[in-house]
């Protein structure tokens, strides 16, 4: 038996061997499956989860855990936030207090307690050393990036770039202060999409990042990405990163930069990110030198995309003609499939998705947790037709139906650097 796990307000974490944990499946609160639950990945964050009881089994009954005897105050349900690599399987139990807050934009994964372990709801989609937590935030790091600010004190991209290495954590930020892997530059502070789990920019709650105020200089996109692809090993330069808007919006800077870096070296994957809504100046993009795209998905079912993606100035059929294009390009096209248990691996939503991969053929599908409070994101969405499938046959059935598709969670390397 799975145990439950909760917490105290000083965010002290506790089990109970007599409680029974229970998952979220986006339908029922239901106990956890051997086969969807593994040790703890190294690398995961416990987060406490405020204002939110935590639900488990109780004698074969249901219950709601407001208190223990030993605890001062009421308890909190705790989840899991994952390392880069696993997909989460089950949401956490929880029943929320009234006039609750909206969680901060991550994602919640099921976690509980057996034997002398902590164990999560997941599947580890791809295994990748690259994105070992191990290799991020060492003792060097800050060393690393005050020797570049000395370098380059007046690029600007450079210092944005480094306070979202120390600050945020962010692997592609540090990626280019290591020069090593897939490193990231920001352009754009503008979007023409309001998407409700924007982790750069809300409204009404705070974002758990800050997006880049300012539109780099081709100059400064050039300092920082020439050194990295000409110096880097497995080189990606990746545009479109999570604390800017949408990098096609600047799409005269976008295919300029791409132009004058290419004209420096071939080396190495330029990459972009983006929600595909501008399909022109994709086509401008690869013609000055974009090595492999990535577009992001959360439905194949219109209306479900729209009402996530809110797009402002494009339209679901933009969306599919910048994969067609860039798939008759030559590049390399993924799809980031912004997945929620529950929502992804419904039978409606799997049906959409494979149709829409017939008719729209991609070489790799990133499945990425969508980071929303879910909730929020249940009742946003239409509700659900059909049977759930569960999230583990969701990924059987893809690969099932589709034996050459990449199934993973990060931008591979296209263009190996020239001997």
């Amino acid at each position: 038996m799975f145990h439950l796990v909760y917490s105290d307000n000083l965010g002290q974490v506790y089990d109970s061997p007599n409680i029974e944990a229970l998952g979220f499946d986006g339908r029922d609160y239901r106990k956890c499956f051997n086969s969807e639950m593994i040790p703890l990945p190294f690398g995961t964050c416990l987060n406490l989860m405020p204002e939110r009881f935590p639900l488990g089994n109780c004698e074969e009954k249901l219950k709601v855990f407001k208190k223990f005897p030993y605890v001062r105050g009421y308890v909190s349900s705790v989840s899991a936030l994952l390392p880069n690599g696993y997909t989460r399987l089950l949401l956490p139990a929880y029943k929320e207090r009234k006039r609750v807050r909206t969680l901060p934009l991550f994602a919640y994964t099921c976690v509980a307690f057996k034997g002398n372990s902590f164990y999560v709801a997941a599947h580890e989609t791809e295994k990748s050393e690259k994105w070992n937590p191990l290799k991020y935030n060492t003792d060097d790091l800050k060393i690393k990036i005050e020797e570049r600010l000395k370098k380059e004190p007046f690029n600007r991209l450079i210092r944005h770039l480094s306070h979202c290495a120390l600050f945020y954590q962010c692997y592609n930020a540090q990626n280019i202060f290591y020069c090593r892997w897939e490193g990231g530059i920001p352009l754009s502070s503008g979007c023409n999409a309001a998407c409700l789990g924007c982790i750069s920019f809300q409204k009404k709650n705070t974002s758990p990042q800050e997006r880049i105020a300012f539109t780099p200089s081709i100059d400064e996109i050039l300092s920082a990405g020439v050194k990295h692809l000409q110096n880097a090993s497995e080189a990606i330069l990746s545009f479109g990163q999570g604390c800017e808007g949408e990098p096609t919006l600047k799409g005269d800077l976008l295919v300029s930069s791409i132009k004058a870096i290419r004209n420096y070296t071939d080396r190495g994957t330029i990459h972009l990110n983006t929600n595909g809504s501008r399909p022109e100046v994709i086509k401008e993009a690869i013609r000055a030198g974009l090595d492999s795209i990535r577009i992001g998905l959360n439905s194949a079912i219109e209306n479900n995309y729209m009402t996530y993606f809110l797009p402002q100035t494009y339209s679901f059929k933009d969306v599919k003609t910048a994969i067609n294009l860039a798939k008759e390009s030559g590049i390399f096209v993924s799809l980031n499939l912004l997945v929620m248990p529950g929502f992804t691996d419904r039978e409606e939503e799997i049906e959409a998705l494979f149709n829409f991969l017939e008719e729209n053929p991609v070489h790799m599908v990133q499945l990425r947790n969508l980071n929303i409070d879910p909730y929020v994101y249940f009742r946003a969405m239409p509700p659900p037709g059909g049977k759930l499938k569960g999230m583990l046959n969701f990924i059987r059935l893809l690969q099932q139906r589709f034996p050459g598709l990449k199934v993973g969670s990060v931008n591979p390397v296209t263009s190996l650097p020239s001997s």
